[in-house]
């Protein structure tokens, strides 16, 4: 028993250890889709909202299912698409930094810091593919374009990085990222060594348990 629990406590952090840049990327690309494409019809309404006449379209829309269906998967096939390589992008990004920083500084680096760092780096790195597709998304799910190509093509690739927004997108998701990224990976650690103490105190009254019922048997067989 004592093997399996810290088994179970060891394995992530080694897992997590022996993943490539190009496994770490993979494994952000398919998160980050299956995330925000299960939120999408969220995004949807937060957009319309935004827009003139917001409430009334959206209570328009729950008219008819079909109807409701067609607005709150408006510009999903873009998100899915475009949140793939924002994805890759990001935790290649984000473990690459870690990697470099920790050769850098060496073991004596402080994790805390060191998530912040990798987190900020992955971020900041993000926001190439981030802010297209934040861009291209926003103008699909607002109705202003019909599907992705269109939203290319009319936008063009210099609408795809203003300046303004670029500089917003950094100033709020570089900080909150790096924070929401940081607390977690602590989060874990500690929860992470709390299963050890409890996985190796487990074992230690197992061990004291065995060797006292042990005692009385011994005697009596003598």
């Amino acid at each position: 028993m004592l093997r399996f629990n810290l088994w179970c406590v060891v394995l992530p952090a080694c897992a997590m250890e022996e993943l490539s840049l190009r496994e770490h990327a993979l494994a952000g690309a398919v998160a980050r889709c299956a995330a925000q494409t299960a939120v999408h019809p969220l995004n949807v309404a937060k957009t319309v909202l935004q827009t003139k006449g917001g409430s009334s379209i959206l209570k328009g829309a729950f008219k008819t299912p079909s109807l409701a269906r067609l607005t709150f998967s408006r510009g999903i096939g873009a998100q899915a698409l475009l949140s793939l390589p924002n994805g890759a992008i990001n935790f290649w990004a984000l473990e690459g930094s870690r990697r470099l920083t920790r050769l850098a500084c060496g073991t004596a680096v402080n994790p805390i810091a060191l998530d912040l760092i990798s987190a900020s780096v992955g971020t900041a790195v993000g926001t190439l593919v981030s802010l297209p597709q934040s861009v291209l998304n926003d103008r699909i799910m607002a109705g202003t374009y019909r599907n992705l190509r269109h939203a290319a093509r009319e936008i063009g690739v210099r609408g795809l990085y203003p300046p303004s927004t670029w500089r917003a997108a950094l100033l709020s998701k570089v900080p909150s990222y790096a924070i929401n990224w940081a607390s977690y990976q602590q989060l874990r650690r500690l929860t992470l060594e709390h299963a050890a103490t409890n996985a190796a105190a487990d074992g230690s009254s197992g061990l004291v348990g065995n060797a006292t019922t042990a005692t009385p048997a011994a005697t009596t067989t003598t």
